[in-house]
């Protein structure tokens, strides 16, 4: 008997929900959120309400399961990361054949698209780096300067670029003119 007095004291009956509306107003409801809002919290009462437990705390947050885009990946920015620190032509020169390696990939693979964004994103850090260091009144060295040139060369024939192949031979030109100004 004293059992069953304990267990009915606190048997849980009230259900609070805490739902955000379209409008992103937060409304506490017993009924259960709308349709039109979201499930933020719920709180489980016992019956004397001394009690209580949350349940259910699940928002509905999308969250995408897609990769991210080949420019934003871990492995291309530690990549960009270890261009902007070279200290030499030949560091910087390995560098970018491994980045226009990839770059290179995602052509053939028929994703020009994600190929010219590599090369956007890292002539973009490139430019940001030169501009970094012309403000602080260090000098930009040579090399530096003639690896954003390549990035730059591939990146404004983006206009006239339709097929894979076409975005090997543009790499290749690149290439080529960088190793005639050296």
């Amino acid at each position: 008997m004293v059992t069953a007095l304990f267990f009915s004291q606190y048997v849980w009956s009230v259900t609070i929900s805490q739902c955000v509306q379209a409008d992103g107003t937060i409304e506490f409801t017993n009924q259960g959120c709308s349709q039109s809002s979201k499930l933020s919290a719920r709180r489980v009462f016992s019956n004397d309400l001394t009690q209580s437990y949350i349940k259910n705390t699940h928002t509905s947050r999308h969250i995408s399961k897609r990769r991210p885009q080949p420019f934003r990946q871990k492995d291309f920015v530690k990549l960009q990361s270890q261009l902007l620190q070279a200290h030499n032509l030949s560091e910087m020169e390995q560098l970018s054949r491994t980045i226009m390696y990839k770059v290179n990939e995602h052509a053939r693979k028929g994703d020009l698209k994600a190929a010219y964004n590599m090369i956007a994103a890292t002539y973009a850090k490139l430019a940001k780096e030169h501009k970094k260091k012309h403000w602080e009144g260090k000098p930009i060295p040579q090399h530096s300067l003639k690896i954003q040139e390549l990035f730059e060369n591939v990146l404004i024939t983006q206009p006239t670029t339709s097929r894979p192949e076409e975005m090997t031979l543009i790499i290749q030109n690149a290439w080529n003119q960088l190793q005639s100004n050296i």
